[in-house]
């Protein structure tokens, strides 16, 4: 289990990069392969931490492409990015034109 002092530096680099609290999931992600270093250096239970490392990256991943769909919402909703494929091409198309 990570200490507190390490899934405070994971809550405070996320907070860093996204410029706001993270949500669920990528903090669990982060506190998650803190935890499978920490075990991997005390050769114990990695398999099992890297086991739930790589579901939590899952469902990340899982999410990240529901919203491009909208199944997760509406563009406008709370807690939803992009709300339909629409809308992430647009944005891109303003990216790469």
């Amino acid at each position: 289990m990570p200490s507190s002092s390490s899934a405070g530096w994971v809550f405070e680099v996320a907070y860093a990069i996204a410029g706001s609290p993270p949500g669920p999931i990528p903090l669990l992600v982060g506190l998650s392969a803190v935890a499978t270093r920490a075990a991997a250096l005390l050769r114990k239970r990695a398999v099992v931490l890297g086991g739930v490392t790589a579901v939590l990256l899952a469902a990340d991943f899982g999410g990240a492409v529901a919203d491009r769909f909208g199944g997760l919402g509406a563009p406008g909703t709370s807690g939803v990015t992009w709300g339909g494929w629409s809308s992430f091409t647009t944005y891109t198309g303003t990216l790469v034109p």
